[in-house]
């Protein structure tokens, strides 16, 4: 068994470490905000917060405007999704010379007016281990460096996505296909090595996901309480969004309801509080009044007309862009992945809800409802919950601000695991016979390996040009570190493909 989660994990890392090389700087969204705060606790020795507006070292603020990537309102990516940075006939960059000789004292000591991520600092601080080790390199080197962090924390979510599966379904092959739907989406791979706070959050949500199945499934124990309030509290210590896991816990609660369990709860309730409390207690829970983006600072509602008006923008986000976006946009949401992939995934997943609606309406029927029958409605409400509390988040941002943050995809990844689940168990609900399940099954799984190299191919030839290869590696070397650049390619692009094609083989041959 312990074999199995290496497999998986090795297979994270190494594909994932593939998409960590070749994306150039700051080409993931928001990742130089949340480079700039790591800069920051490592230089100030502190977080920086409201009262710091000047947070951007000018190191970053000149490399940001060479790359032409700054986040307010110059990032030639978001307008122009042709643009590439200018290559070179050697693997170094116009620019890279200039851009390392940025890395002085007074560079790096000097503070720019910028909107740095101001998020809690759990995954900063982790981040900050993998900075220190190059701090006084230039700044490409500690930025590579830094994704280091976010790529082991992503490689363990497709671990995590095993174990749910082990909790869910009875076959083997079917626990472990959940977990490379999980790897394979090309949103997670994309950004899961990106610097972003999102991707320990991504982490902790999954996790919490896990213990609310084992809730429902099992009901309440020590160890249970224990675990669930420690996941609240690390996740209270990295995103506002934390405060989400409350419902959601709530939710599984009441699936699992049983009158004779209610007093062994409320016993339980020191082994669920405590840890919160000594965990992010101290710093976060007395913001939840003063700083909670999910508290109304303004009108709750609003007038009328105005409600009506951003709800009705809000859908139209959904129905229009989201069934587009949700499978793959990359390059700062100036490319997309191609029409002819997400049109096939959107009607697949079409049919995995034909599918969820058969295996309810056959449970409603029978007048039993099964286990996995609960799983699937605890993960269509965690969704409604995550979904609703977007929707009012960003309705109380754009009525002080007057303006919406929109919504991406990559906000719905902490409940991936779910989506993953739902798509995989409605397609089985469509298949009358084991046979034409295992089909289904194998053809999902090559459906998500080819959904995944598209994402790559999308990606890397809206970078690079790929032929010749020799001409590819060069262009790959530029602007990067020296493990990524000339040589160093072939032993990353052999690593990748066996992380992925190890990974689908190893799926694929599981008979049980």
């Amino acid at each position: 068994m312990k074999k199995d989660y290496l497999i998986i994990l090795l297979a994270s890392l190494f594909t994932l470490l593939g998409f960590l090389v070749f994306t150039h700087p700051f080409e993931i969204p928001d990742e130089q905000s949340h480079f700039a705060s790591v800069n920051f606790l490592v230089e100030e020795g502190r977080m920086p917060t409201m009262n710091d507006p000047k947070n951007l070292s000018l190191e970053e603020q000149t490399t940001e405007r060479i790359f032409g990537i700054m986040s307010e309102g110059e990032n030639k990516y978001s307008y122009h999704p042709e643009f590439k940075v200018e290559y070179t006939n050697t693997r170094v960059g116009k620019y890279e010379q200039e851009i390392k000789l940025l890395n002085t004292p007074e560079n790096r000591s000097t503070y720019t007016i910028h909107q740095s991520a101001l998020y809690p600092p759990l995954y900063y601080w982790f981040a900050s281990i993998f900075y220190r080790l190059v701090n006084q390199k230039d700044i490409i080197l500690r930025l590579f460096t830094t994704r280091f962090a976010s790529l082991i924390i992503s490689s363990f979510i497709p671990v995590v996505a095993y174990l749910i599966g082990k909790v869910i379904y009875q076959k083997e092959k079917l626990a472990k296909t959940l977990a490379m739907l999980t790897l394979f989406f090309p949103m997670s791979t994309y950004l899961g090595v990106g610097i972003n706070s999102d991707n320990l959050h991504n982490l902790l949500f999954s996790l919490a996901i896990l213990l609310s199945l084992q809730l429902i499934k099992q009901g309440p124990s020590k160890f249970l309480s224990l675990w669930i309030g420690i996941i609240v509290g690390l996740d209270l210590l990295t995103k506002p969004q934390a405060y989400i896991l409350f419902p959601i816990f709530a939710t599984a609660f009441f699936i699992r309801w049983r009158f004779n369990e209610f007093k062994q709860w409320f016993k339980l309730l020191p082994y669920l509080i405590l840890p919160i409390l000594f965990i992010a207690g101290w710093q976060e829970i007395p913001k939840f009044f003063t700083s909670n983006p999910y508290i109304a600072k303004v009108s709750p509602f609003g007038t009328i007309n105005d409600f009506k008006t951003y709800s009705l923008s809000f859908i139209h986000t959904l129905s229009k862009e989201m069934i587009v976006w949700y499978w793959g946009v990359f390059k700062w949401f100036g490319v997309i992945m191609p029409r002819f992939s997400w049109w096939l995934a959107n009607r697949i997943l079409g049919l995995a809800v034909i599918g969820i609606v058969v295996k309810l309406y056959k449970d409603i029927k029978a007048k039993k409802i099964t286990y996995i029958s609960k799983v699937i409605i605890f993960s269509i409400l965690a969704n409604l919950i995550y979904l609703l509390a977007l929707f009012w988040f960003d309705w109380q941002f754009y009525q002080e601000s007057g303006r919406s943050l929109g919504i991406q995809p990559r906000y719905y990844l902490p409940l991936l695991t779910t989506q993953m689940f739902l798509l995989l168990t409605g397609l089985l609900e469509l298949g009358w016979t084991q046979k034409i399940k295992n089909i289904i099954t194998l053809g999902l799984v090559i459906f998500f390996l080819g959904l995944h190299i598209t994402s790559l191919y999308t990606q890397i030839s809206s970078y690079y040009d790929l032929w010749p290869l020799t001409t590819l590696f060069t262009q790959m070397s530029q602007y990067k570190p020296f493990f990524a650049k000339g040589a160093w390619w072939y032993l990353w692009v052999p690593l990748y493909f066996t992380g992925i094609t190890s990974f689908t083989k190893w799926t694929i041959t599981t008979k049980k």
